[in-house]
């Protein structure tokens, strides 16, 4: 989550424990892919009183792992074995960059960038998973693939971020088509159709519009409630604006009485 306290190197303790910047990037990308209906699972839905470990089964039940680049991302060994659990089920990977280093270069790409990772990986040298680590770190640019074509591309390409610009409607066409083709692949065994290369993209263009129109009706809906909420208290402030001139008019007239009262007192 890239937790900012006294820890980790700032003056005062900003974020609570367990808490910081990628806590809220994740939820970001809950809610706009959640919009589009797709379900999502991170670690912010594993309730207290549960072991976060939890996690690891929703992953194996998954089609997409999202990773979210920032440098408190390879500074993680969770993430590490979270991204490796992901290698190891088949899950197609989308590296989302969030932050660079302070430099500018991208997360991991300075000295020392990705120790834990590489710690982790040395651990389980010799084991079953020794393999599966090495194409992890390979993935991620932490070691050379030898042109394998393990090397995964961010969205957006350094130095531009996630937030410079919006791409989360980008990322909702996308994670459609992939959880789309992953279900044809599951479904259609070894005589899957395929497509020439001008019908991917107009269907993965189809679906980006389809994501835009889910997000623009429940933009839609949202405006639509706030607009009756306003109608709502607009009505009660011309009523009270009814009132108030109902309660001057009173005013004006008790006036009037006293002032005649008065008048006729003085004249006896």
């Amino acid at each position: 989550t890239g937790t900012r306290n006294k820890w980790t190197g700032y003056s005062s303790d900003l974020d609570g424990e367990g808490c910081g910047p990628g806590m809220m990037y994740a939820d970001l990308i809950v809610r706009h892919l959640e919009r589009a209906g797709i379900a999502c699972f991170t670690g912010l839905h594993v309730e207290g009183g549960n072991n976060w470990h939890v996690y690891f089964k929703k992953l194996r039940q998954a089609k997409v792992m999202i990773a979210i680049m920032s440098p408190a991302f390879f500074k993680s060994v969770p993430c590490f074995k979270e991204q490796l659990e992901a290698r190891k089920n088949g899950l197609q990977v989308i590296p989302l960059l969030f932050e660079l280093e302070e430099n500018g270069n991208p997360p991991g790409a300075v000295e020392g960038g990705g120790a834990k990772w590489i710690e982790a990986y040395e651990s389980m040298v010799g084991g079953e998973d020794e393999q599966a680590a090495h194409d992890t770190l390979c993935a991620f640019r932490l070691k050379d693939d030898n042109d394998k074509g393990l090397k995964l591309n961010s969205e957006p390409a350094p130095p531009n971020t996630m937030l410079d610009r919006d791409l989360l409607f980008k990322l909702q066409g996308r994670v459609r088509k992939t959880l789309d083709e992953a279900s044809e692949g599951s479904t259609a065994g070894p005589s899957t159709a395929t497509f020439p290369p001008q019908a991917l993209s107009t269907m993965g263009m189809a679906q980006m519009l389809e994501a835009r129109m889910a997000q623009i009706e429940q933009s839609h809906r949202d405006w639509s409630g706030e607009i009756a909420e306003l109608e709502s208290e607009n009505r009660k402030l011309k009523g009270f604006e009814l009132r108030s001139k109902e309660l001057e008019e009173e005013n004006r007239r008790l006036r009037e009485a006293l002032g005649a009262s008065s008048y006729a007192a003085s004249n006896t």
